[in-house]
């Protein structure tokens, strides 16, 4: 014969197990959520890195050092990404010199700014690139009209 205080114990017990449940699987949910956000948020910038290079070689295909042009915004490879590069200007710093076997020869450095974005997030990345064109004659007006 059972005691009046053991009267409801199983159902109270049978209520903590699926309390513990269900603690157990709202985490579980809450980790995949993040797992899954996480993930896209590394997509998106390697995305993002992808149409960045491939403004930096854009850039570099095209670099005309007697009329250097920005790249306007541009559709890249993938759909949702795009890049742009700023126009290049001369280089502050000094020149790289001493070009082989002659010392009145040298790279003159140009630099222009690149930016990717995905358009589907906040991605965004502009990285400072730097080209060297040469080899040119050494003078002091290079690069002045």
């Amino acid at each position: 014969m059972q005691s009046h205080d053991m009267r409801g114990f199983a159902l109270i017990a049978a209520l903590i197990a699926v309390l513990l449940l269900m603690c157990v699987g709202v985490m579980a949910l809450m980790l995949s959520t993040e797992d899954y956000t996480m993930g896209a948020r590394i997509v998106a910038e390697k995305k993002v890195f992808s149409s960045v290079q491939e403004g930096i070689h854009d850039l570099a295909y095209h670099f005309d050092p007697s009329a250097p042009t920005a790249i306007p915004r541009t559709p890249a490879i993938d759909p949702d990404c795009s890049y742009s590069a700023t126009r290049p200007v001369l280089s502050d710093q000094p020149y790289y010199t001493g070009v082989g076997n002659a010392p009145d020869k040298a790279f003159v450095l140009y630099e222009s700014d690149v930016r990717g974005e995905y358009g589907n997030s906040a991605s965004r990345i502009e990285v400072a690139v730097q080209l060297g064109y040469g080899p040119v004659q050494i003078t002091t007006n290079y690069g002045n009209p």
